[in-house]
């Protein structure tokens, strides 16, 4: 695409609407000692994992995030200090940290979800349900070129 280093260009724009966000995003969550966005998905995903008989591993974290272990287990450290989540052994493997949600976890995750709703209402606000579906549309055809464009570069390398 030409005109990408224009001011006016839809690459312009989304770094305007991603500084925009993000500026938003810091006030709101500036309330919560969770500063980390991916915080914030760690705890939705260990809470859901633990709603089960057997609680997420650190592994299942990683891979449901689509993040590395190590980011996983350095993620985990200050969401445990603050007595939101508690990692146990497995009790069959004991190389295998099983991880739960607190009940102040979840009174945090629900904060969270609060907040996020805020500011996907103020994101969204005067969008037509229209608007939002072709919107949708438009993130995911985008995501799916750049996927392509991500595998191609790493099966040309």
């Amino acid at each position: 695409m030409k005109g990408s280093h224009d001011e006016n260009s839809p690459v312009w724009t989304q770094r305007d609407v991603e500084r925009a966000k993000r500026q938003a995003s810091d006030r709101l969550f500036s309330t919560i000692p969770l500063q980390n966005p991916a915080q914030h998905f760690m705890l939705f995903v260990i809470e859901r994992g633990s709603r089960g008989d057997v609680p997420l591993s650190q592994g299942d974290i990683a891979k449901r995030l689509q993040l590395s272990p190590a980011t996983v287990t350095a993620s985990l450290r200050p969401l445990e200090k603050l007595g939101l989540i508690e990692r146990k052994p497995d009790e069959k493997d004991l190389r295998i940290n099983r991880v739960t949600i607190t009940e102040e976890g979840r009174r945090m995750a629900n904060r969270c979800r609060e907040l996020m709703d805020e500011l996907e209402e103020a994101t969204f606000r005067g969008f037509s349900e229209e608007e939002l579906r072709q919107l949708t549309g438009y993130f995911r055809r985008m995501c799916s070129n750049l996927d392509a464009l991500s595998q191609n570069k790493e099966g040309g390398q």
